[in-house]
């Protein structure tokens, strides 16, 4: 298998690549429509090809409405229309 150098900026503007020649050049090579999402689950599609449905991974947070620290507002949470 061939080496590969992958470069991720997080929250890049697209229009910020034409501030930097070697970006620009770079994203002119290849173009990539990311998921939605947040930026892990973009990684995890640049280094697996795969998406988060195939992956059954969304994201790295999850409910956890016992151990929440806001669980004491759980009341007026549920009197809000």
């Amino acid at each position: 298998m061939r080496p590969t150098l992958t470069i991720f900026i997080d929250g890049l503007p697209f229009d910020q690549l034409e501030q930097m020649p070697f970006a620009r050049e770079m994203a002119s090579r290849a173009r990539l429509v990311p998921s939605l999402g947040y930026s892990v689950n973009c990684q995890t599609e640049l280094f697996t090809g795969q998406t988060p449905d195939e992956l059954g991974f969304w994201c790295e947070w999850s409910a956890e409405p016992e151990t929440s620290p806001f669980r004491a507002f759980r009341p007026l949470f549920k009197s809000l229309p």
